[in-house]
């Protein structure tokens, strides 16, 4: 594993020797031939190492277009799948903005669109320097529905915990943008914000005395959106080290074994085993799809915050919202 991810460090850096036959054709020619199969078939560990290996090779052969024949009419959108690679599968987003501020005019709504995902995705990166970004985004291309709603959608619901902040801008996105892939998981998300100041019915067993907050976090353990949140999450629960303020229960959604495995060992590297104020449950998959469709949680992870009576106080995508709020 480790030989593997040096190996996909040199290839996403790209400046690799080419033939001097090597042709723009190509390089598509063997971009196009990757195929990435159906999970069905191998453990979640050796897929993910396959999935990695195939998209690295995919985000190398982009930037060889591009950087042999940028102005190769497929190179732009081979950047911005390059750049999504990046981000979704590497957890990179250090590159995509490195790369996108040095990206030529002619690619500047993709580079725009990228950095301002990229900034969405960067630790650091305040509230307020997200919005901008995604704003300069929306400005290169208005007219973009999918993309600008994808923005929008991203920013209200897993970066922003405040819920009339977030259901400003979603109601404003399913006015303007009404038919984007987005709009439909913000309508969503916007049903779960209903549930704000409601009680939230799960019973995961007796918790003792209740905490000033409670994070309710389901998961599963394949995205590194989930890995990232762990993370969040311990180092939250270090910062506070009070069970009497704040306690984490993390929802596995599961009902393989071998998944339970990797969740445990997963919390172990996040520091969150052994916790007093953290505790982990599992949930079957084979009810997965309708219990988050009654709870109006649009997929995973998701992260609800209660109050000392039980009450949602707020819904995210994302830990980090959650740990700021709580951290007041």
């Amino acid at each position: 594993m480790i030989f593997l991810r040096a190996a996909l460090a040199v290839l996403l850096v790209g400046g690799g020797v080419r033939g001097q036959d090597r042709t723009p054709e190509a390089v598509l020619e063997e971009y196009r031939a990757i195929r990435i199969p159906w999970s069905g078939t191998m453990g979640e560990e050796e897929y993910e190492a396959l999935v990695r290996e195939r998209c690295g090779r995919q985000a190398a052969l982009a930037l060889e277009l591009y950087e042999g024949w940028p102005e190769h009419p497929e190179a732009r959108r081979l950047m911005q799948g390059r750049w999504a690679l990046l981000l979704n599968v590497f957890d990179d987003p250090a590159r995509v903005l490195e790369e996108t501020a040095a990206a030529p005019e002619a690619y500047g709504a993709e580079a725009a669109f990228a950095r301002a995902h990229a900034t969405l995705e960067t630790e650091d990166a305040t509230v307020a320097d997200k919005l901008a970004r995604v704003q300069e985004a929306i400005a290169k291309a208005p007219d973009d529905a999918e993309w600008v709603a994808f923005l929008l959608y991203e920013l209200a619901k897993n970066h922003i915990a405040n819920p009339q902040r977030q259901r400003a801008i979603l109601e404003k996105l399913a006015e303007t943008h009404p038919r984007a892939d987005a709009t439909r998981r913000a309508q969503q998300h916007l049903k779960a914000l209903d549930n704000v100041g409601k009680p939230f019915d799960l019973d995961l067993g007796a918790t003792g005395t209740p905490p000033r907050y409670r994070i309710l976090h389901i998961w599963t353990t394949w995205s590194q959106r989930d890995r990232k949140d762990l993370k969040t999450l311990a180092d939250l629960l270090k910062r506070t080290d009070d069970p009497n303020r704040l306690t984490i229960q993390s929802i596995l959604l599961t009902d393989d074994e071998d998944t339970l495995n990797r969740a445990n060992r997963m919390a172990e590297e996040a520091g969150l085993k052994d916790r007093k104020d953290w505790t982990l449950h599992v949930k079957p998959t084979t009810a997965d799809a309708d219990w988050l469709e009654a709870k109006h949680l649009d997929g995973t992870p998701a992260l609800v915050l209660l109050d000392l009576k039980g009450r949602v106080a707020a819904v995210t995508g994302r830990a980090a919202p959650l740990a700021k709020a709580t951290a007041r």
